[in-house]
C-alpha cells in the first residue's frame, strides 16, 4: 500500500464494530482480536497509523459512525448501512492464476454480502 503524494495520513483511525469472532473478538479466549481486526491493525500499521476498535451492539455502531464519532465501521455492507460511503465494487471477483476451483469462500446464510454473491 503505497502512499498519495501530497496526502497527509492521520495517525489513528477510530472505527466501531460488534463482537463477531472470528472477524472482531471484544473479549477472545484465545487472546486474538479476530482476522479482520489483525489484518487491518497490520496494514495500517505499515504506514505508521494506530487502529483503534470501539465494541458496540451492531445498532449503535453504526449510529456511531453515522454522527462521526467514530471513523468508520469495521465489518459493513451497504445494506445495513446505506448513509456510509462504500466500495462500489459489487459484486467482487476474484482471480487466481492457479487452481481458482479451489477457492472457497464463507458468507453467513442470510446476511447482507450472502445475498450480493452468485452461485455457478
Amino acid at each position: 500500500m503505497g502512499q498519495t503524494p501530497g496526502v497527509t495520513l492521520p495517525k489513528q483511525i477510530n472505527l466501531a464494530a460488534t463482537d463477531w469472532c472470528p472477524y472482531a473478538c471484544e473479549h477472545p479466549a484465545d487472546q486474538k482480536p479476530g482476522i479482520v481486526h489483525e489484518y487491518l491493525t497490520q496494514l495500517f500499521a505499515a504506514q505508521g497509523i494506530t487502529l483503534n476498535i470501539q465494541f458496540f451492539p451492531w445498532s449503535r455502531a453504526i449510529e456511531e459512525a453515522n454522527k462521526g464519532r467514530v471513523d468508520g465501521l469495521l465489518t459493513a455492507v451497504y445494506a445495513e448501512a446505506p448513509d456510509l460511503i462504500l466500495p462500489t465494487r459489487l459484486p467482487w471477483h476474484m482471480a487466481c492464476a492457479s487452481s481458482p476451483r479451489n477457492i472457497q469462500v464463507g458468507s453467513i446464510k442470510g446476511s447482507a454480502a450472502y445475498s450480493r454473491l452468485t452461485w455457478p
